[in-house]
């Protein structure tokens, strides 16, 4: 759930120095790209919370944004990692 956007599928890279999510909300015909930046230096792991700066393209939003991850595997090789997360913008 992103608000003001309601429930969105999310797709996008996220690295050490930040990354690009496209949210897309098919209930709101919409879709938002999101630029992340870290001020410091992710970690990586099976549990690993992290936030992040963001602000849209568009400029009409900024703020920050924690996921909470939990992977699958600690194997950092694939293109996508499975597993369950929980993210937050603020």
């Amino acid at each position: 759930m992103v608000s003001p956007l309601g429930a969105v599928g999310a797709e996008g890279t996220i690295t050490a120095e930040g990354g690009q999510l496209t949210l897309r909300c098919p209930q709101k015909n919409a879709t938002e790209t999101v630029i992340l930046s870290a001020p410091h230096v992710a970690r990586t792991g099976l549990d690993v919370i992290e936030t992040f700066s963001y602000e849209t393209t568009d400029g009409e939003y900024e703020g920050t944004f924690t996921i909470d991850f939990h992977a699958l595997s600690s194997t950092a090789s694939m293109p996508s990692q499975f597993g369950t997360f929980h993210a937050e913008f603020t």
